[in-house]
């Protein structure tokens, strides 16, 4: 059983060869049910404000241990030691709905065992709660679930959202786990998750989604939705719903991020046409632990550079499209739908030459006298 390959042994050079790991990692997974209380409105606003997940003020790790053997294909396996930690207890910070994410410090062993003595290893161990969502399987709870926040998926600004663009929902216990959509056309239930959309004209849409998460759930707004006022419902699989107001609107322009917050370098691609057609694109920022924007290169005084940014809640304009880039007008010769995924709209922008050397500037964009949000780029 040792002899490799043996990808449950063996984690180099296609599972025949063992690399002895220095770095961080991640030694186990699990999902713990806690019992709590239904959750209660105390003071019969609509929103659920007691028990639930606020029940919850800790989590322990209870104890943990690893065994480390020493693999060859030759001798089979030897026992190396086995380490044994403290017992973690984690405090928590919970709403009624879910519980925000935590992590301890890390622990050294608190003793060894086969043989006890001397230690023959180190390691240290930390535990890491990702979230926690209140579930009701059984349906014995009646409290409505918490209120929900529209926004654009782009900006992440509201309450105004547009037809056909995309937008994320937040809230705390959304859904009872994470999910996305693999491929179009994009499902309308995710983890147990549905979503619909209620608009002035009083008709329901069931809405399309991208991605559901305990706190946030990305959507499709429906093409054929009224402008107005209207309402988001999010229902669970244990019939546990949450709402909340939005307002729809023609066009609601919002430009996407490298770094997915709204502000910053742009998620973009400066192309740049030379002077007998030839083309060269490049991407406008660089993302490792931050997202840093990447000089644009204008080229020769002949070439002209366009900037390609993806957006959303762009598409129903009428023709009023505006940008500046540095202060400086730029003409928008194309503001529309990107025509390859969902919801996504492109707007390109030729780029002054006159801004060549200028560093780092803002793009300004102005869709039917809507700002949207403020992004970067550099110009070398």
């Amino acid at each position: 059983m040792y002899q490799p390959p043996n990808c449950t042994m063996y984690n180099a050079k296609d599972c025949t060869e063992q690399v002895t790991t220095r770095g961080i990692n991640v030694h186990g997974t699990r999902t713990v049910d806690l019992p709590v209380r239904c959750p209660r409105d105390s003071d019969n606003d609509g929103n659920a404000d007691e028990a639930g997940c606020r029940d919850v003020r800790s989590v322990s790790s209870g104890t943990n241990f690893m065994t480390l053997y020493e693999l060859d294909p030759a001798t089979a396996a030897d026992l190396i030691q086995s380490i044994y930690f403290p017992d973690i207890v984690l405090n928590l910070d919970c709403s009624v709905w879910g519980c925000r994410a935590a992590s301890s410090n890390w622990v050294t062993p608190s003793f060894y065992d086969s043989p006890p003595s001397p230690a023959k290893v180190f390691a240290e161990l930390a535990m890491v709660v990702n979230s926690g969502v209140f579930v009701d399987n059984n349906r014995s709870c009646t409290a409505s679930g918490g209120r929900v926040e529209t926004v654009s998926a782009a900006s992440f600004i509201g309450p105004a959202i547009a037809p056909d663009s995309i937008a994320s929902a937040f809230g705390e216990g959304l859904a009872m786990g994470t999910a996305s959509a693999s491929a179009a056309p994009l499902p309308t239930n995710l983890a147990g998750t549905t979503m619909t959309l209620t608009d002035s004209r009083g008709a329901t849409h069931t809405v399309s989604l991208f991605y559901v998460s305990p706190v946030q759930v990305n959507f499709l707004v429906p093409a054929a939705v009224a402008p107005g006022d209207a309402t988001v419902t999010l229902s669970r699989a244990d019939a546990i719903s949450f709402r909340g107001p939005v307002r729809i609107a023609p066009v609601a322009p919002g430009l996407f991020s490298a770094n997915a917050s709204g502000r910053g370098v742009a998620a973009a691609v400066a192309l740049r046409v030379g002077a007998a057609g030839e083309q060269t694109s490049q991407l406008v920022f660089t993302c490792a632990e931050t997202c840093t924007p990447t000089p644009i290169d204008l080229g020769a005084s002949s070439d002209q550079v366009y900037l390609l940014l993806f957006g959303t809640g762009i598409r129903g304009h009428t023709g009023s499209v505006s940008a500046t880039i540095g202060g400086l007008p730029a003409q928008a010769v194309y503001a529309g739908p990107q025509n390859q995924f969902l919801g996504l709209d492109q707007v390109n922008v030729a780029v002054p030459p006159s801004l060549r050397g200028r560093g780092e500037v803002g793009i300004a964009l102005t869709v039917e006298n809507l700002a949207a949000n403020l992004v970067t780029v550099s110009i070398r």
